[in-house]
């Protein structure tokens, strides 16, 4: 199952390569009513005053983050008032893009709103569908006991089994996950914890009679936990509930939806968002994002996951299910910091459906896979049944992800994400129908657990330095999101800078130095929040 079809209203030969700095006049007229609407600034300095973050908003930062307070402060509010008075209606506010989302009756009122002063831009909101498979019948093999019952392979194939029983449940991990509506009063959600929950489409908090097949499912391969019947992968976790879309209606879900529910979220602590929705295609075929909107950048929601990972969110989002043809995965799985989900069946052969890279810009896709045909899920009807798709996968892996959490808080995104492939059966052979694999997550908390990283100091090897290339091993896992490093002589001079070339997740690659006298040397390297150094010898 897996919310299909997302439409975009961009003329095909139409290239997007920056939310903030492209022409309002490239946007095409169509018959659109949802538009984002970019501010220039966020008004008078005097007057811009960032929300309130939560306390384990501000943990999360500074143990895997960091912080743009421009990011927490709210659009200016006379400047939305103003797009009101045109006479549309506004949907939804983002102080991350400083915008507004909103719904208009005619192509005069974009005219009008685009001669407004503070007016930077004019964008039309993306949209998802729904495409939903058939219930299915149990399959003849299944492995059950008397704890998991029938969801029982699903957790097995992670081996989250033996983590579960080795007393790591997700505990202290705040996990939201943004989908069509959850039935909570469904027996595997007696012991849910859930920290908030906000209706994005009714715009209120009450959840309850909010219901829909498809949330319950993924919520509750997370959270459930009905010992006998069926158990979640990370059900001691905390949950941040998002309903973003309508499934009473054929109304297609908005993207808006999904960024307003993840600034929401942020500033509630989140630190892993488990999404089973995925946008590319608009009503009209020959105006749908082309291939080369899916490069980690273009896209609005792409982008608010790249906004997520600076401040240490981890995104888990499903592939799609548009496969097996290759670059058929859809927005935001073509992030570079989004852990893509893809799927397997039981036999580990490739799930048909599921959605194929690579990125626009060549990177693979997906990054895991996981089992996504005949997955054991709890019903809307407070039942259990079987079904398959993507979405499936992605929340087992999510609720991996969260015991991954539990063992190590400070792991940044991309961390995990490194982690994550480093422990796939294929990763020493990735591709774009299996990613790196199917982890196995056990031996990712075995690996973190034996590891304190205090024990070891940054050291470079081999050591003394005579050609290039030479590694740098750090002391905790950070490698995957290193920015620069700078190389000092004995006089604190610098004589060498660059990119690191990451090899793992605590390693990076020197392909090239200027030309050294023999002698000792500094190496400094540095990510968003740390800074590692060690020493070397170089005797050319």
């Amino acid at each position: 199952m897996f919310p299909a079809t997302m439409r975009r209203y961009f003329p095909r030969f139409i290239f997007i390569t920056s939310l903030f700095f492209i022409s309002s006049t490239l946007y095409a007229e169509t018959d659109s009513h949802h538009y984002w609407v970019f501010f220039r600034d966020k008004g008078p300095q005097a007057l811009q005053k960032p929300i309130p973050l939560s306390p384990e908003t501000s943990r999360r930062i500074a143990l895997r983050g960091r912080d743009k307070v421009w990011q927490n402060i709210p659009v200016y509010e006379p400047y939305v008032d103003e797009i009101g008075l045109v006479g549309v209606t506004i949907r939804q506010r983002s102080r991350w893009f400083n915008a507004v989302s909103v719904s208009i009756s005619t192509p005069a009122d974009l005219d009008r709103i685009r001669q407004l002063s503070s007016v930077k831009g004019i964008r039309p909101v993306a949209r998802a569908g729904r495409k939903y498979p058939p219930e299915l019948s149990a399959p003849l093999a299944r492995m059950t006991d008397f704890k998991y019952g029938n969801s029982r392979f699903q957790n097995e194939l992670l081996n989250l089994t033996a983590l579960h029983a080795e007393g790591w449940n997700g505990t202290g991990v705040r996990i939201g996950v943004f989908d069509t509506g959850f039935l909570l009063s469904h027996p595997v959600f007696q012991q849910l914890n859930v920290v908030a929950g906000y209706d994005f489409v009714a715009h209120e908090t009450n959840l309850d009679g909010v219901s829909s097949g498809h949330g319950t499912a993924c919520l509750g391969l997370i959270a459930g936990y009905m010992p006998g019947e069926f158990i979640g992968a990370a059900n001691g976790a905390s949950f941040l509930l998002a309903r973003t879309e309508n499934a009473t209606t054929e109304t297609p879900a908005e993207e808006d939806n999904w960024v307003a529910a993840l600034e929401w979220a942020d500033a509630r602590g989140v630190e892993i968002i488990s999404s089973s929705l995925a946008y590319k295609e608009f009503d009209n075929p020959t105006d749908s994002y082309p291939t080369d909107a899916l490069d980690g950048e273009t896209t609005v929601i792409t982008q608010a996951t790249n906004i997520a990972a600076q401040r240490g969110i981890l995104v888990v989002n499903a592939m799609g299910n548009e496969g097996p043809d290759p670059t058929t995965l859809w927005a935001p799985a073509d992030g570079k910091h989004v852990l893509s989900v893809g799927g397997i069946n039981q036999d580990y052969s490739a799930y048909a459906q599921g959605s194929r890279g690579p990125t626009a810009d060549g990177r693979i896709k997906p990054d895991v896979v996981t089992l996504a045909t005949t997955v054991f899920l709890p019903s809307q009807g407070g039942g259990y049944y079987y079904s398959s798709g993507t979405s499936f996968a992605t929340p087992m892996i999510a609720g991996g992800a969260a015991l991954v959490l539990q063992a190590r808080p400070d792991l940044p995104p991309d961390s995990v994400i490194a982690l994550f492939r480093a422990a796939g059966d294929r990763w020493t052979s990735p591709d774009n129908t299996f990613g790196w694999g199917v982890p196995n997550v056990r031996a990712i908390i075995a690996r973190l657990t034996a590891d304190t990283g205090d024990e070891v100091s940054t050291r470079v090897f081999p050591n003394p330095v005579s050609t290039t290339p030479f590694s740098v091993k750090l002391s905790r896992n950070r490698a995957p999101i290193l920015e620069t490093y700078r190389v000092y002589n004995l006089r604190g001079q610098l004589v060498g800078e660059g990119n690191p070339r990451v090899t793992n997740i605590n390693e990076f690659r020197i392909n090239h130095l200027p030309e050294l006298a023999a002698g000792l040397y500094f190496i400094i390297a540095e990510t968003a929040t740390e800074t590692f150094r060690a020493k070397f010898v170089y005797l050319p």
